[in-house]
């Protein structure tokens, strides 16, 4: 059993050891607190965008901004595994975050020095970005610093895998017994709790053990001096490699966001606009009342039809992607519907007592091309 006096002398040559490093980074010059001014400084910003203050109240601002999702950072918007970790869906999740990492990111800072600090920090927040999209795929709009903040206690465990035999029992069993504390009672929270990422959870901590221990460097400052430079060279070379296999390696998905959110758009106006169109074939057995109808054919299902046609023609959509076949479904189903009422139209002005046979013959092929359209926007 150790002699507690023995360990309150490790400890007491612990803190010498990082007095030795300099002086503590004054409020302004701490990346930790840098890292919480633009948490704080991002989360005023989206809730003036609308997003929400205390709780989330619009999901445009994330989606439009920043928030992780498989398929719109796959889709060449890879900066979203940076901007997703200080964007916070409200107060609360912005408070116990910049708590969290307020708690520990002091010391870290202080242990691994500043410019190794924010490399792990960034490095952490990357992989968790990535462990999200390859298990949540396109299903989720991943936001908030946790991520990163596993990684900072993460790192903990890292530079305690390459520098244990630096640092006192004493402060090796407290750091152990609060980084697992931290970690298990967040990953279990998370499993109770639904819309909890832990999939960034874990992959930030992972990220935080890996990039930890390559930046981990012993408390002589002499040494430091000597390594540093190459021991932060393998870090950001680490990160290259693995962002590089992140890029490759990340699904990839068969739409467009910015096509989706043009496309729900109009189809929104459409189901609108579509509400206000006459319902089923009224009774037309005197010659009054067809050309009545035919006329009112004219102005309105029809023109509607066409009319749409040529707005949903006119939208800016991806070639080939799913959302480009929807629309070209669409069409074809509202060009299909255009003509069997233009057909019934001028046989209803020709007073044709076939004409609501034939067109009756012809709404079969429509409802087939409607139902072509819904199965596909159902994918």
């Amino acid at each position: 059993m150790t002699d507690p006096s023995t360990e309150a002398a490790e400890a007491h040559d612990f803190a010498l050891k990082l007095r030795s490093l300099g002086p503590r980074p004054n409020p302004s010059t701490s990346v930790t607190n840098a890292i919480i001014a633009l948490n704080v400084a991002a989360f005023i910003v989206m809730g003036s965008l609308g997003a929400g203050w205390l709780q989330p109240e619009s999901m445009t601002p994330y989606i439009l901004y920043g928030a992780n999702n498989g398929a719109a950072t796959t889709d060449g918007e890879w900066w979203r595994l940076v901007t997703s970790m200080f964007m916070h869906y409200g107060l609360l999740h912005l408070a116990l975050n910049m708590w969290a990492l307020y708690q520990t990111g002091h010391f870290m800072e202080r242990v691994l020095g500043r410019a190794s600090f924010a490399l792990m920090y960034l490095a952490s927040g990357i992989v968790s970005g990535f462990a999200s999209i390859f298990w949540h795929g396109d299903q989720s709009w991943s936001a908030g610093a946790s991520g990163a903040v596993f990684g900072v206690y993460g790192a903990i465990l890292g530079f305690m895998l390459r520098e244990r035999q630096g640092l006192p029992k004493l402060v090796v069993k407290s750091l152990t017994r609060s980084t697992l504390m931290f970690a298990g009672y967040n990953i279990f929270f998370g499993l109770s709790i639904k819309g909890i990422d832990n999939s960034a959870h874990l992959g930030g901590f992972v990220g935080g053990i890996v990039f930890g221990f390559l930046l981990a460097l012993p408390l002589d400052p002499a040494v430091r001096a000597r390594a540093r430079a190459a021991s932060l060279v393998i870090a950001v070379t680490a990160l290259i490699i693995l962002a590089g296999v992140g890029v490759a390696f990340t699904p990839r998905f068969d739409y467009r966001v910015a096509d989706e959110l043009a496309w729900e758009q109009a189809m929104k106006e459409f189901s609108q606009d579509e509400k206000k169109q006459p319902g089923r074939l009224p009774p037309l057995r005197e010659t009054a009342e067809q050309d009545a109808y035919a006329a009112q054919l004219e102005t309105g299902p029809i023109a509607f039809d066409v009319e749409w046609i040529r707005r949903l023609n006119a939208l800016s959509l991806s070639p080939g992607k799913s959302t480009d076949r929807a629309r070209d479904l669409l069409v074809r189903a509202l060009d299909l519907r255009a003509q069997s009422h233009q057909h019934l139209a001028a046989g209803l002005r020709r007073h044709d007592p076939q004409a609501i046979t034939r067109f009756q013959a012809d709404s079969v092929e429509v409802t087939e091309a409607i139902n072509r359209f819904n199965a596909a926007a159902k994918r």
